[in-house]
């Protein structure tokens, strides 16, 4: 029988298998202490400050879990922690630089917080796609509460709070990909800039930007960029955007924001942007640019703006756009533009770079509402735009001089299914103002449109024409409770056609010319075709907003334009969606109505 080893060399052998054995990997460390201490010796694998046995504060985990290296978990429990090592260094003197995968985790938002001191509280100082995440805390008081180099970066439930900057990822060369910030459940009140994005993308959502400035909020130089789920409030910029501002190659595509009460010196109340913005289903509402020479007191697009299910209202721009400046493409569906102010554009105000290469507007459903400009185009001001608008309305906007509805300047244009009604204006087109640009005319085709009740202080024109061309197919004109004013007025330089049209009113200026088919009041329309009906009451309904989404005139069926198209049906619908024909007069025998309303047989 093989005699026991003494005690003692026991106690050895054990201590030298201890030290050649390799040491745990990937330690996470609990702090115990909120004073800002450094590692004794991080040669020892120990999270333990001033001495071996020391405290383990937030300094010496961090510096710790870099000499380890691997990844980390470094728990922080509720209390604050305030930065008070000045100096250069790594992790041991001045900034908690970060050169390794971490994970740091408080013990709420407001819980545990760690004040900056003036200094940058979190970097990663290694460009070597380390990650890093950070979790439920409040980063307070420090000249940029995270920066972060070349990893990803996970940001959960933290508030950034009074830092000159919250959240930084400067540039950098890399040949390994565009790397990813991510943000969910957070806050950015009170920073000098609240996010600043140079190569990075990101994914932001449930998360709420208040109070930055005077830099703004969110601003970022390349990437692509998810924001969901959030809010923009308050915030301020001596620049373009103060909510979000996306320079050179950055893209956007937000969902479910609300945008409210920001400021811009420049462009942009909101949100400006020089490559692809797209913005669904979000209100932008009371904010304000208050550069002269630029505008969008709501947006500002540089190339591609793209709106689904937006409300933007209350906005205001010191120069063009109340709602929306663009010099880009723009494309909008089921969009609200209500209640804007602008110089020119109170709605929307878009300008190509050249009248050579027009940008374009395709809206289908797009609401011009109660918008105001100071000049002019109330509602929109288009310079060599082309567009093709759908079921759209023009209503209740005002300018200060020409365009009540909007103005259309050079350009081609087709608006189909809409109306522009009682819009005013103090000048020339009380409802649309279409001029040329001086090298071109301007185009504008009609189809299955409404005009009414747009006045103005000196004509009440529906439609103002300067060097423009019009063709107008199955449109309704009225100007009730303005009797003996305008629908259409047309300066020498222009030509008008109407087809199938419904005209409750005079026209003015240089003759027009009929097409066939239609029904007037007056004899100043030169509606002189052999089909045409004029001289006569039209019979028009008030206008009706409850049959479809826009306005239109219904007709009784003693209107003389009911079954009043004997020949085939130039458009299969009207501008409500009913189907032409229909039977309106009820005398068996279903043809098109004049105008852009089919009355339905089976109405009383």
């Amino acid at each position: 029988m093989r005699t026991p080893a003494p005690a003692h060399l026991l106690s050895l052998g054990l201590g030298l298998v201890a030290l050649l054995l390799p040491r745990a990997a990937h330690a996470d460390f609990t702090v115990d202490d909120t004073s800002d201490l450094a590692d004794f010796d991080t040669s020892d694998g120990v999270c333990a400050a001033g001495s071996y046995t020391g405290p383990c504060t937030l300094r010496a985990a961090i510096m710790q879990a870099n000499h380890d290296g691997g990844a980390h978990v470094i728990t922080v429990p509720a209390g604050n922690y305030t930065l008070t090592i000045t100096g250069t260094g790594l992790a041991e003197a001045g900034d908690l630089d970060i050169g390794t995968d971490l994970e740091i985790v408080g013990d709420g938002m407001g819980l545990t917080v760690i004040d900056g001191n003036g200094m940058t509280v979190f970097r990663q100082y290694l460009l070597g796609g380390h990650s890093l995440a950070v979790r439920d805390l409040t980063l307070t008081g420090a000249a940029t509460a995270l920066s972060v180099g070349r990893g990803d970066v996970e940001v959960e439930r933290v508030a950034f709070e009074s830092n000159s900057v919250g959240l930084s990822a400067p540039g950098y060369t890399s040949t390994q990909g565009t790397p990813y910030v991510i943000v969910a459940g957070s806050l950015f009140r009170s920073n000098g800039e609240a996010m600043f994005l140079a190569d990075y993308s990101s994914a932001i959502s449930d998360t709420v930007f208040e109070d930055n400035g005077p830099r703004g909020a969110f601003e970022a130089y390349r990437g692509f960029h998810h924001i969901t789920d959030s809010v923009f409030r308050d915030n301020q910029t001596s620049g373009d955007g103060a909510a979000i501002y996306l320079r050179g190659a950055a893209d956007l595509l937000a969902e479910r924001l609300e945008l409210v009460d920001n400021v811009a010196d420049g462009s942009g109340g909101a949100i400006a942007g020089e490559l692809v913005i797209q913005l669904l289903d979000s209100v932008v509402s009371g904010n304000v640019s208050l550069d002269p020479s630029g505008g969008g007191g709501g947006i500002f697009s540089e190339w591609s703006l793209q709106l689904y299910d937006v409300e933007i209202s209350n906005n205001e721009s010191a120069g063009l756009g109340g709602s929306i400046y663009a010099v880009g493409d723009v494309a909008a569906s089921e969009v609200l533009l209500q209640g804007n102010t602008a110089s020119d554009g109170g709605g929307i105000a878009m300008e190509s770079p050249s009248a050579a290469a027009p940008q374009r507007l395709d809206a289908w459903r797009l609401e011009l509402l109660g918008n105001l400009a100071t000049s002019q185009g109330g509602g929109s001001y288009l310079v060599d735009i082309d567009t093709d608008i759908s079921e759209s309305v023009w209503a209740g906007n005002v300018a200060g001089s020409h365009g009540g509805g909007g103005v259309f300047e050079g350009g081609t244009h087709k608006i189909s299914a809409s109306s522009v009604v009682i819009n005013q204006a103090e000048s020339s087109g009380a409802g649309l103002r279409v001029i040329g640009d001086g090298d071109e005319d301007a185009d504008l085709v009609l189809e299955n449109t409404t005009f009414a009740g747009n006045f103005g202080a000196t004509l009440d024109e529906g439609l103002y024409l300067a060097h423009a061309r019009l063709y107008a197919l199955h449109t309704t004109w009225t100007q009730p409770g303005l009797s003996g004013q305008p629908v259409l007025y047309t300066q020498p330089s222009a030509t008008a056609a109407f087809q199938r049209s419904l005209i409750d009113g005079k026209c003015a200026g240089s003759t027009v010319s009929s097409l066939g088919y239609n029904v007037g009041s007056s004899a100043t329309c030169n509606l002189v075709h052999a089909n045409d009906l004029v001289s006569i009451a039209t019979l028009v309904d008030p206008l009706d907003w409850s049959q479809g989404f826009t306005p239109v005139h219904p007709l009784p069926a003693a209107s003389p334009a009911v079954d009043f198209v004997t020949s085939g049906s130039a458009m299969p619908l009207d501008q409500v969606w009913t189907l032409r024909p229909q039977d309106g007069d009820g005398d068996g025998t279903s043809w098109d109505d004049a105008g852009a309303y089919e009355r339905k047989g089976t109405e009383q």
